[in-house]
């Protein structure tokens, strides 16, 4: 992806027509409707599908002949359900963090996550997610910290299940406040937000937004609220 007056590069994806070309971002395909890289291009997101139209791997270049500086993996069950990504911070060929989601249903109800070298254990366990009847109705998040007082953060949504407002309890002054407020554009891209500092998986209509690659994940398709499709 290229900001400015550079270009959105998406490669491998059957991309079922062209965005139109904006002071921001562009998308370009040759006559089969892949993405295509030219010399010259600068601040360069890569991204791989698999046979399934499910994204498997994106790699950030700083330019056309630059080697990758950051890769992100994605794995799926059979259900398309994101279920694992990992992280090469640096495009070193090491992964840095994992991640892993269980699910109940379609919902995310477990994250957990490592930092560093070995695979994801039960210990690694860091939220805990409560969801309400309705589809997409996220409630609260709880961040586990083992063996002391979990810290819960209740989302406040719209209409649109979209998180508005996050609150918190301090269990000192034995009052809930809101800590974070957001604000969307009409697509879902956050334009401002009162403390980016604190953390949620669920932003735009309730659903999971991975913020190493700025897409929304709707199960079967990634969606990326800055060209809103």
């Amino acid at each position: 992806m290229a900001t400015g007056a550079g270009w959105r590069c998406r490669l491998d994806q059957q991309c079922g027509g062209e965005l139109a070309k904006e002071n921001r971002s562009h998308q370009f395909v040759d006559t089969n409707e892949n993405g295509q890289l030219d010399a010259g291009d600068t601040d360069i997101t890569q991204y791989t599908w698999d046979h399934r139209n499910r994204l498997v791997k994106v790699e950030h270049r700083a330019s056309y002949a630059a080697a990758v500086d950051r890769v992100i993996e994605n794995a799926y069950d059979y259900a398309n359900r994101w279920v694992r990504r990992r992280l090469d911070s640096d495009g070193d060929g090491h992964t840095d963090k994992r991640r892993v989601l269980a699910y109940d249903g379609n919902q995310i109800v477990l994250d957990f996550r490592r930092t560093g070298s070995g695979q994801v254990q039960a210990g690694d366990l860091e939220w805990r997610y409560l969801w309400g009847p309705a589809v997409d109705q996220i409630l609260a998040e709880e961040n586990v910290d083992n063996g002391t007082d979990e810290t819960i953060q209740w989302n406040l949504t719209d209409h649109l299940n979209t998180v508005r407002d996050i609150a918190k309890y301090n269990s000192g002054s034995d009052m809930t406040t809101v800590v974070n407020h957001l604000i969307y554009d009409a697509f879902g891209r956050v334009t401002a937000e009162t403390n980016s500092a604190v953390d949620s998986l669920f932003l735009f209509t309730g659903r999971a937004f991975d913020s190493q690659t700025e897409l929304q994940n709707n199960l079967n398709r990634w969606y990326d609220p800055s060209v809103g499709r």
